[in-house]
């Protein structure tokens, strides 16, 4: 079970682990297609924007932290109190430049939670989410956030584990 939480934990913030710094040019206001229009006068897209090649290097890297910090133990430490879940959400910066390993952890915690017998967990978390959400300073930090809660409350969730 330690294995399939850091695997889809993984899985979830894949493209964001080792995203490049966003461009200062680009604002919660920037069109999707000016972002494609200015990338066609770069000359499109080259091998250094692709992020899928360097996050699957990190996870390589870091496998022995990442599974050292996905551990029920240390997951349940994360939601021990609304406290403890408001700081783990902290970690979550503007064009995911926040520690990977904390982003990794936030999308396990998401997963870990759904496990029958953490209600408790759960509502901490949910209510840390919501929280996070409603304070972000970003719209890709609120989307992070609403992603999260989509985890939370998927009902076949519930079932799956």
């Amino acid at each position: 079970m330690k294995k399939s939480i850091a695997m889809l934990a993984l899985a979830a913030v894949a493209g964001c682990a080792t995203a490049p710094k966003p461009d200062p040019a680009v604002t919660t206001e920037t069109t999707y297609d000016q972002i494609e229009e200015a990338r066609a006068k770069k000359g499109g897209y080259h091998i250094p924007d692709m992020k899928a090649p360097r996050a699957a290097q990190w996870q390589a890297d870091n496998r022995a932290a990442i599974d050292a910090a996905t551990t029920p133990a240390e997951l349940d430490k994360l939601v021990a109190s609304p406290e403890a879940a408001d700081a783990l959400c902290a970690a979550v910066k503007p064009g995911y430049t926040g520690d990977s390993l904390k982003l990794t952890q936030i999308a396990a915690v998401s997963v870990h939670v759904m496990d029958k017998g953490r209600e408790a967990k759960r509502r901490i978390w949910v209510d840390a989410l919501e929280r996070a959400k409603k304070a972000a300073p970003t719209r890709d930090v609120e989307t992070f956030f609403v992603q999260q809660l989509m985890v939370c409350g998927y009902e076949k969730m519930k079932t799956i584990r």
